[in-house]
Formats: structure tokens, C-alpha cells, sequence
């Protein structure tokens, strides 16, 4: 089997920034007006190898990287307190609004470390924070502050009429401190009974909706892709990875859940997988619910910077080692990138 470049972990750097999509199958309820919030990575500048010049790290259009969250009406009702430094210190209301605030800065921080990774291969050269007077990705997000930024739409499903955007909760009184029992439509729902290793972390959590299998990839079976000869090792088909890099954005549409920034009982930093679905791509390369990602050949994923250095070093490999604490013990599963022509 001729193997390829591998270059599999752009995909988990980009699983780590996909908002929560809305969609239904079969029932398609109503749409109601939701508001999207924003944070910016600005500014944000590097400098060019190939000009010699800093380069403001924008897109195409010259907008700066940011990351977004559609809430329903009472948790942006909680988010406009917030903003106002209005909710009660030390209240749920108050932790709500800080962990939306860090969940919205880790999108930031991700939007901007993959516009990286896309300005380097358009420049053809290594973009970096080496240089006096630059700024990175993390120090651009680390004093920026939520905004409201447009109306957008969620479903019903997700934004019950009078309740919070996970459902349960009333419409926080404008007479009096919020009513704090409101649903979260973005947070984490760790059961940390069934198996999850101990962890902590503090920049937000990822989600998706719950539609994954071989199918939303374009595979009857993941077996046409993946194979495991053996546990913990796996060959991956160069094609499906070739196509997956491609159009990231399917990932959103995935059955995993991942909080970056956490730490597992063994002290090791790095990406926590709080949902795993039978059917998702994770499971299908050997990801279980609960384990920690913490190191891809000997490069330890503290944060999304790693994340994008990793990235760059495996692109000239054929092989890829990832390390995971699992219940309390390290793991390793390896990945080999073959072609099945």
C-alpha cells in the first residue's frame, strides 16, 4: 500500500472551533429569533517571511477572525446583563455569562489560528509571532470583550417558548436579578458518573448535532476507509482524508463534543472529548467519550497554537501517534495514511 503525507490533524484543530448546528429531520419546527454574539481576535498580526512586512491576520475581505454563538432570548438577555456588568457576582447568571464569555474567546482564538495556517500556504512561507512588535493569536483574544452583533435563528427545539436555550428556565426579570434556573443553549453537559476522566477546563466547549455515521461523509460503511488491524492502530484512506481537508465544515454535522484547555486526573493539558458518537468519525478512528488528547508525535497539545504546530510537522509524515488519558491510564492510538487504489 503506497502511503502519503499525513495530514489528519488540521481536521481535530477544526473540530475544536464548529459552532452548534439546527437542524431537524423529519419534524422541522418553527423558527424564532435568536441573537448572535461575537468576539474578535483583534488585532491580530504576524510576521511574513516571503514580504518581510506584518501582516494583519484577516480574511479575504479584511475582516478580523472571531467567534460567534447564536443564543435564544433568554440566555441573550443573560448575555446583555453581563455585558453590563449587571448579574449578581458569584450568581449561575454571573457563571453562565463568564463561561460564554471564554467559550466565545476559544472560537476567537481558533478562527484565528487556522487563518494562520491559511495565509502560510498562500504565502507559501512560514508565518510567525517571532518578530518585536507582533502580536499572537492568544494575546489578541486575551482583553477582547463579547458583543451583540446580528439577529439570527434557532429552532424551537432548542429555544422552548419562555425557557433558556437548553430548555427548563424562565425569561430573566428585568425588575430583579435574573432568574438564574434558565437552560444554557451552549454549555457542556458532562456526566462525569459514567466514565469521563477527572478534568477541568476554561475556554468553552465545542458542539454538534447528534446526525454522524459514514453516510454524512459520503461512505456506506467507515470500513471503504478505516481499517484496524490491530487495536489501537488504524490505516486511513489518503483519498477520505484528502476530501475531509477539503471541507472541514462537515464536522459540524458530527456527534462529538470537545472542550479544549482541559486537564485529566494524570496532570496532562489538552483537548477533552465529552461526546463521542457510536457512529462519529472519532469513534470510528478509536475516540472514546471521555478521552483526553494531550499529545500527537511528542508535540503536546496545550493549546490551539500547538494544535497548528503539530499540523505543520505531520504534513511531512506518513505515520501519526496520538496519545489520550483514558480512566486514569495514557493511551496511544496510531494512524497510517494508505492508499486503497
Amino acid at each position: 500500500m503506497l502511503k502519503l503525507p499525513l495530514a489528519l490533524t488540521a481536521a481535530a484543530a477544526t473540530i475544536l472551533a464548529l459552532p452548534l448546528g439546527c437542524t431537524a429531520i423529519l419534524d422541522i419546527p418553527d423558527p424564532v429569533t435568536a441573537y448572535r454574539w461575537c468576539l474578535d481576535a483583534d488585532p491580530a498580526l504576524g510576521s511574513s517571511q516571503a514580504t518581510g512586512f506584518i501582516e494583519a491576520i484577516q480574511d479575504d475581505a479584511g475582516n478580523w477572525m472571531r467567534g460567534c454563538t447564536c443564543y435564544c432570548p433568554s440566555d441573550h438577555e443573560l448575555m446583555v446583563l453581563g455585558a453590563n456588568g449587571q448579574l449578581v457576582s458569584g450568581s449561575d447568571a454571573e457563571t453562565f455569562y463568564l463561561n460564554e464569555v471564554e467559550h466565545l474567546r476559544a472560537k476567537a482564538l481558533l478562527a484565528c489560528t487556522n487563518r494562520v495556517l491559511e495565509m502560510q500556504t498562500q504565502l507559501e512561507t512560514t508565518f510567525t509571532f517571532s518578530d518585536p512588535g507582533t502580536i499572537t493569536c492568544a494575546v489578541a483574544v486575551d482583553d477582547e470583550e463579547p458583543y451583540y452583533a446580528t439577529e439570527c435563528v434557532l429552532d424551537t427545539d432548542l429555544c422552548p417558548e419562555g425557557g433558556g436555550g437548553g430548555g427548563g428556565g424562565g425569561f430573566p426579570g428585568t425588575d430583579g436579578p435574573p432568574d438564574t434556573e434558565g437552560g444554557t443553549g451552549t454549555g457542556d453537559d458532562l456526566d462525569t458518573g459514567t466514565g469521563l476522566d477527572t478534568s477541568t477546563g476554561a475556554e468553552g466547549t465545542t458542539e454538534g448535532v447528534h446526525v454522524s455515521g459514514p453516510v454524512l461523509y459520503g461512505y456506506d460503511d467507515w470500513a471503504d476507509v478505516i481499517t484496524c488491524p490491530t487495536p489501537g492502530q488504524c490505516d486511513v484512506d489518503a483519498a477520505f482524508v484528502a476530501d475531509l481537508l477539503e471541507g472541514l465544515s462537515i464536522l459540524a454535522d458530527d456527534d462529538i463534543r470537545i472542550r479544549p484547555a482541559a486537564t485529566s486526573s494524570r496532570g496532562h493539558q489538552g483537548f477533552l472529548f465529552t461526546a463521542v458518537g457510536p457512529d462519529s468519525l472519532p469513534a470510528a478512528l478509536g475516540i472514546r467519550r471521555g478521552d483526553l488528547l494531550w499529545d500527537v508525535n511528542g508535540i503536546r497539545l496545550t493549546d490551539f497554537a500547538a494544535v497548528g504546530e503539530a499540523f505543520e510537522a505531520l504534513n511531512q509524515t506518513t505515520t501519526l501517534t496520538a496519545r489520550f488519558d483514558r480512566n486514569g491510564q495514557t493511551i496511544s492510538l496510531g494512524y497510517t495514511l494508505v492508499s486503497n487504489d
